[in-house]
């Protein structure tokens, strides 16, 4: 998949060329939109699982949902990265991208799977909900 020309001459939009991969440059700042993107993604699909789930036994339980988010600073090739890691209210969201206590984001070939290998194609999962999920995700306060 190819970007296309006229999103990456918007990005490059008045800036210089040190200011491209530099720290604080466009390249970190595309790091953090793209992983915070892909965690907000995450965070939509744990929450369908749970509500798909029944509560035991046919009682009613409060639905789990969005409780904001934390900072987590993580290591990329490029430099450090502060990202917002969503939260869930029930303390059950694990996110595949940056797993609790991960302080470094390695490129694709190192996202693991909720069983530990490192099998990038299967990092996520393939139903529809997840694939070209398009919502803009909402900012939590």
């Amino acid at each position: 998949m190819s970007i296309d020309k006229e999103i990456l001459d918007r990005l490059m939009e008045s800036r210089a060329p040190g200011d491209l991969f530099g720290k604080g440059g466009i390249l970190s700042e595309l790091t953090k939109s793209l992983a915070e993107r892909a965690l907000s993604t995450e965070m939509d699909i744990h929450l369908d699982e749970e509500r798909a789930e029944e509560a035991p036994g046919g009682r009613n339980r409060p639905s789990n949902r969005r409780n904001g988010s934390s900072q987590k600073t993580v290591t990329t090739d490029g430099g450090e990265v502060v990202l917002d890691i969503p939260r869930d209210r029930n303390g059950t969201f694990d996110p595949i991208l940056i797993a609790k206590y991960q302080r470094r984001l390695a490129g694709a070939d190192a996202i693991r799977r909720r069983d530990g290998s490192t099998d990038h194609s299967q990092a996520y999962p393939s139903n529809a909900a997840c694939r070209g999920h398009a919502h803009v995700p909402r900012k939590e306060s």
